[in-house]
């Protein structure tokens, strides 16, 4: 399971890329570009096998409607199947969480460091202004 639990989707270009399919196409091709993002590697099967039984269709269905959409929208890359922009978007929202993640950890790190020079300087946790609604300073217990 992905780490990332949304994506982008923009209806208008959605409709103007999938005008021309069929609606088992268009189901299919949403339920592909779900199942690649929740992979965690942003990528499915290429095997029809794996994907006839993943993607609930028949042979007939395979090969009439869901080969056409593997070829105009996924790139296979060995035996996985590849969504371009899909896979551009799930790089992207992986670096900038992992981004987050890490101000996220230097800024607890500051505050952590601060709150112990604090901590050396006055022995006790200084007060902020008890005007602002903050606690009155407690004393470190060693």
């Amino acid at each position: 399971m992905s780490k990332l639990p949304w994506y982008k989707t923009y209806a208008r270009d959605s409709m103007i890329a999938t005008m021309h399919l069929s609606h088992l196409q268009r189901s299919t091709l949403q339920r592909m570009m779900n199942l690649a993002w929740d992979s965690g590697h942003c990528s499915i099967p290429s095997d029809p096998a794996s994907l006839k039984s993943v993607l609930n269709v028949t042979d007939e269905e395979y090969e009439h409607d869901i080969k056409p959409v593997i070829a105009e929208f996924w790139l296979v890359d060995g035996e996985q199947l590849i969504n371009p922009e899909l896979r551009l978007q799930w790089i992207t929202a992986l670096a900038s969480a992992e981004m987050r993640r890490t101000r996220a950890r230097n800024a607890v790190k500051v505050r952590w460091a601060n709150a112990q020079a604090r901590a050396a300087k006055y022995g006790k946790f200084p007060a902020s202004d008890p005007q602002n609604g903050h606690e009155t300073a407690k004393k470190l217990s060693h």
